[in-house]
């Protein structure tokens, strides 16, 4: 395996997440259809050192963002009902993510951290990001 399972979690989101309209990849230039959607991207990747003689094999810890992008009239910066809808997203994504394991490859993937990315006008980004290992 040399790469993080970018599609395998897109699928994951679009059959577990039906509160999502849209998950797309980033970078593919394809704006949502509507809201709330997600954008998902790799952040990083993180590799040990070789650990056997005479083969060179690493295991790499790589972290997958998930940018969910919100619009609600109510003021999710206060607490209000865009704030309970915002969270029970990041729970459903969570849910689907969390402990799943996308190929016999990987190791089950890790809540990593969350952070508000953007608010304005009722319009809210938050990035959720999670890890996984692998070896290459």
């Amino acid at each position: 395996m040399d790469t993080l399972p970018i599609e395998q979690v897109i699928q994951r989101l679009k059959d577990n997440c039906p509160d999502l309209k849209d998950v797309i990849r980033a970078l593919a230039f394809v704006l949502p259809t509507g809201f709330p959607s997600a954008y998902v991207f790799q952040v990083s990747e993180r590799a040990s050192p070789n650990a056997l003689l005479g083969r060179h094999t690493q295991k790499v810890t790589g972290i997958i963002g998930v940018e969910i992008m919100h619009r609600h009239a109510a003021q999710i910066a206060t607490g209000g009902p865009g704030a309970q809808e915002l969270d029970a997203i990041r729970m459903g994504v969570m849910d689907a993510l969390k402990g799943w394991t996308p190929g016999p490859e990987f190791l089950p993937f890790d809540f990593h951290n969350g952070d508000l990315i953007s608010y304005k006008d009722g319009f809210v980004i938050w990035r959720d990001q999670y890890s996984t290992s692998f070896y290459r």
